[in-house]
């Protein structure tokens, strides 16, 4: 919200440079998220799409949280590159990702199968198979990452990386998925396809 009122006075791009913040000094730059349910639909996310694609040296990764057509997001999602829909391997997250996938090709004006719009899901076999969930929903599977509590609070709650943390499973998964992501988004450029 801070980034949308300092853009009323300057450049939308400035006001990003103002906002962004280092958790942690192992930590990326990050625009802080929402504080309350409901703030995204206040945003003018046509107005900030843009400027968000125009940054130059930076990957821009948005977590658009449980999507609801109603929230708001949609202009963000897309102008996205790629959208990943990551899930659980339970029933209830795998039947939720099945019932949200025509609802974002829909929106992305994709058909089934696009690389477009993947799968990740986090915590396999517990107790759908990443390719069962993938399967059920129709579209690509772009990996799996392991429910890796010690490693991920460093990046959701900069906890200090112990000696191991770069070797970690959810680090050596998460640099699979970044190159996966890179990967397909630069053929997505090169056929013409972003939007």
């Amino acid at each position: 919200m801070d980034v949308v009122v300092t853009s009323r006075t300057m450049a939308v791009e400035e006001a990003l440079r103002r906002h962004v913040y280092r958790a942690a000094e192992h930590c990326p730059l990050a625009l802080a998220g929402f504080g309350g349910v409901g703030q995204a639909a206040g945003v003018p996310w046509d107005r900030l799409v843009g400027p968000l694609a125009r940054l130059t040296g930076a990957d821009v990764l948005a977590d658009c949280g449980r999507y609801l057509s109603a929230d708001g997001v949609r202009p963000l999602i897309e102008a996205s590159d790629v959208v990943v829909l990551v899930t659980g391997s339970s029933l209830r997250a795998a039947r939720s990702s099945a019932r949200l996938v025509p609802v974002l090709c829909e929106t992305l004006e994709l058909d089934l199968g696009d690389p477009g719009l993947s799968l990740l899901v986090v915590g396999p076999g517990r107790p759908y198979a990443s390719a069962e969930i993938a399967a059920g929903c129709g579209v690509p599977l772009l990996g799996e990452l392991p429910d890796d509590h010690s490693a991920a609070v460093v990046w959701s709650d900069g906890a200090q990386p112990g000696r191991t943390f770069h070797r970690s499973a959810l680090q050596r998964g998460a640099r699979r998925i970044a190159d996966l992501l890179a990967g397909t988004a630069a053929d997505r450029a090169v056929t013409g396809s972003v939007r």
